[in-house]
This record gives C-alpha cells, structure tokens and sequence, in this order.
C-alpha cells in the first residue's frame, strides 16, 4: 500500500485490513490480537475488534497528515511589458543613442 492510501483508510480498521497495513496474514493478525501481543491499541465493541488507523499508521512510520505541497513562489513585482524597439523622438534607434556619443 502506498502513504496515500493508508492514510484513505477508515479511522478504524477490522482485524485483516490492518494485518494488511503490517504486512501480515488474518490468522497472524487474529493470533496477536488474542494472546494481547497486537502492538496499537483495539478497540473491542461486543464481539467486534476494530484498530485505530493513526496508531498503526504511526508504527509503521506513516504521517495520519496529509503531504503539504511546496510553496508557490510569488511574483516580488509587477511585470511591465517591454518596450517597442524603434525609433526615438529625435528618429534616432535607443540603443544606438545609449550606445554612441
């Protein structure tokens, strides 16, 4: 599974997702969680096992926040469109009065 998609899990999984989360089988799973040697916390409603996802996402070193995207960079000013290359007023290029005496 990738980060993206252990972090789409539900906020609490069945037994066999989260085995699949460790990389482990249900009987493995189940095994653990009988002879209390899971390693998150469970959470036992009737008969029903469920696991938190942030516990287990943070075993196996997954951030439960989402990926933050680099910063746009903002433009420091104003762009101003560059000027028409031609003639002066006097009739002369721009460039060649800057650049002649």
């Amino acid at each position: 599974m990738t980060d993206e998609e252990l972090r789409r899990l539900p906020a609490l999984l069945t037994v066999p997702e989260a085995g699949q989360v460790l990389g482990i089988g249900r009987t493995v799973a189940y095994q653990l969680v009988r002879r209390g040697e899971w390693p998150t916390p469970i959470i036992r409603v009737g008969a029903q096992i469920r696991i938190p996802r942030a516990p287990l996402l943070d075993l196996v070193g997954v951030s439960t926040a989402a990926p933050v995207a680099p910063p746009t960079r903002q433009p420091s000013g104003t762009i101003r469109p560059q000027a028409e290359h031609g003639k002066g007023n006097d009739g002369g290029h721009h460039v060649q009065e800057m650049l002649l005496p």
